[in-house]
């Protein structure tokens, strides 16, 4: 973890206002992760939603029905550069270079518009998002571990999952600890606090998973992420607010590229 003037940073070069003050503690090595029926009781600041949609809202989330005019995840356009395909709203996220310069794209998606409001509404997220990706993921694609980037992005990020369940694996960012999250198909996880800040989050690329001593096959999956972006002051003369820019000494490896 980086230590610089201001104090304590995350690992992407943000502020981390969870990491204890003293003496560094060692790393641990790696050990076996641990899965417990209510890993937020490992994962201080983790929240986890089941059946924050119903069978239903995930069907027409997923695909529209052919006799109403609201479009759906499926029937728009997919950015197909990273390995999987991937949409964004609100502010466009630039993967290679780790920051925001790709600008605003317009407000979020109509399709997501009464799951965005009953976050907010619930509690779950405590301002209005404005920035939302979408990835696919096939069997056998996942995402490297990761801390959604601190400079871009406020401190409650939320995710929805869609048409497959899967692992979440966490990993204490100071001791190495690792925790497996089961993230059942419509449930609402979110990551406020330490969480956010403390652990890094991914998916292993694999096509089954083992929770429990069960093994479950996965199919195509489809996550939607809702985050708030950090935008700097807008200018007293009245000039538009300008672009977020990135901290080159923020910059991580492309391949821990955000969720």
């Amino acid at each position: 973890m980086k230590k610089g003037k201001g104090g304590d940073t995350a690992p992407d070069g943000g502020r981390n206002p969870y990491k204890g003050g003293g003496k560094k503690k060692a790393a641990l090595k790696a050990s076996a992760p641990v899965q417990q029926d209510d890993p937020r009781l490992l994962v201080p600041g983790l929240v986890l939603v089941k059946d924050f949609i119903s069978k239903e809202e995930e069907e027409q989330l997923i695909q529209a029905r052919p006799e109403t005019a609201d479009s759906a995840v499926e029937e728009r356009e997919w950015d197909l550069d990273l390995k999987r395909k991937v949409q964004q709203y609100g502010y466009r996220f630039e993967h290679n270079a780790q920051n925001l310069r790709g600008g605003y794209l317009g407000p979020l998606p109509d399709f997501a518009q009464q799951v965005t409001a009953r976050l907010v509404s619930t509690g779950l997220m405590p301002y209005e998002p404005d920035q939302m990706i979408i990835n696919h993921y096939t069997p056998g694609q996942g995402i490297h571990p990761h801390v959604d980037k601190t400079h871009c992005f406020e401190g409650v990020v939320g995710s929805l999952g869609l048409g497959s369940s899967c692992i979440m694996e966490f990993k204490h960012i100071e001791t190495g600890r690792r925790v497996d999250v089961f993230f059942e198909r419509r449930t609402a996880l979110m990551l406020t606090g330490e969480a956010r800040y403390g652990w890094t989050h991914g998916i292993s690329a694999v096509v089954s998973d083992t929770w429990k001593g069960v093994q479950f096959k996965r199919k195509n999956r489809i996550s939607l992420t809702w985050r708030k972006v950090i935008l700097p002051p807008a200018k007293s003369d009245g000039e538009p607010r300008p672009q977020p820019t990135n901290d080159d000494s923020a910059h991580i490896d492309e391949q821990q590229a955000t969720a």
